[in-house]
């Protein structure tokens, strides 16, 4: 009869085994087993770094400029308006001690350029995260710590918070800081500074004075004086200390180099000095009120002390529409209220 038949040939032909279902379901079973790996791999590099995180070595992000500029905390990369110059100004105090969110009313508006001292309207500049370092765990369990160390800690009134330092003082040493340069007590009494000894960590230290390839030039074009100058020994009434600036010698070129002529060279010393006649926010606040009145500005330049300052510190959180630093005012305490006077010096 027809219809046993055309269920005997179904239920024969459900139980043939299809070459295609087969292929399928390998290809099902092939990816559930990458699937597998891939997560066990996953776990299992997890598990890795956690034990490395845990016995070896742990990475860190540096939160603040304590330590600027050798490690930056949250910064931002500034270029000067005025005189083209490229620095760091420190943002850390912008968010809160983790630096997970802004604090309101901590924006960073204003940055001093340590090469001109113009204030840097810095509001809408992007933030960068701190120096990340990778430290590691285990060298103090098989030897002394080291002077000039970086190392972390946690603090004693917050065991969960780490604290990034460098190591400055032994055991059983009477550190001593002053004026801005660090001293060890010796058993005689006398003191001994403490410096890296590599000449070329030395150089990697040093903060940069004055970089003549960038001038604080709106200022030059009202005449304010240029800060190196060829000079030749005097006795006059009107010389300065001694020396008075001269028209032959070293002298200045359009590309901020400076040449002397053959002729001259040959005829014995030529002497060149650099003055530190560094402008205050004072001169800036001038030299705008002046040029937005349409009358050349009284400028007052004179020289002064060369002092230890870092403008990754120096910045203001003043809103916008008050003057840049209102707060500080006087003439060389501008922007030196608490900085010291620095007397090594490299030309280079």
């Amino acid at each position: 009869m027809p219809t046993p038949r055309k269920t005997s040939e179904h239920t024969s032909s459900s139980s043939r085994p299809d070459a295609s279902g087969s292929a399928g379901s390998r290809a099902v079973s092939r990816g559930r087993r990458e699937l597998r790996e891939t997560m066990e791999a996953i776990a299992v590099a997890f598990v890795l770094a956690f034990l490395f995180r845990t016995f070896e070595a742990e990475a860190f992000v540096i939160p603040t400029g304590s330590m600027a500029p050798t490690l930056f905390g949250r910064h931002k990369d500034v270029e000067c308006p005025e005189c083209g110059y490229r620095f760091q100004a420190g943002a850390s105090e912008e968010v809160d001690s983790q630096g997970s969110y802004l604090l309101p009313g901590r924006r960073i508006h204003y940055a001093a350029c340590p090469n001109c001292r113009f204030a840097v309207d810095v509001l809408d500049e992007p933030a960068f995260t701190g120096d990340r370092i990778l430290v590691n765990k285990f060298p103090y369990e098989i030897g002394d710590p080291s002077r000039w160390d970086v190392f972390v800690f946690k603090y004693p009134e917050d065991p969960k918070t780490n604290y990034i330092k460098r190591l400055v003082g032994l055991p059983d040493e009477t550190i001593e800081i002053r004026q801005g340069d660090l001293y060890r007590r010796m058993p005689d009494g006398t003191s001994q500074i403490l410096r890296k000894d590599d000449p070329d960590k030395q150089r990697e230290l040093q903060i940069p004075v004055y970089e003549n390839d960038f001038p604080e030039r709106s200022l030059h074009q009202h005449g304010w004086p240029q800060r190196w100058a060829p000079m030749t020994p005097g006795n006059a009434a009107d010389d300065l200390a001694g020396w008075t600036e001269t028209a032959s010698g070293w002298q200045p070129q359009p590309d901020r180099s400076f040449e002397i002529a053959a002729e001259v060279s040959a005829g014995g010393s030529r002497w060149i000095r650099y003055r530190h006649i560094v402008p205050t926010r004072s001169d800036w606040r001038n030299l705008e009120t002046a040029l937005a009145a349409g009358r050349e500005p009284v400028l007052a330049p004179r020289p002064r002390l060369i002092s230890d300052f870092c403008a990754y510190n120096e910045t203001s959180s003043a809103p916008e529409s008050a003057s840049p630093f209102a707060s500080q005012s006087g003439d060389a305490s501008d922007d030196e209220k608490d900085a010291y006077w620095v007397g090594d010096l490299t030309v280079s």
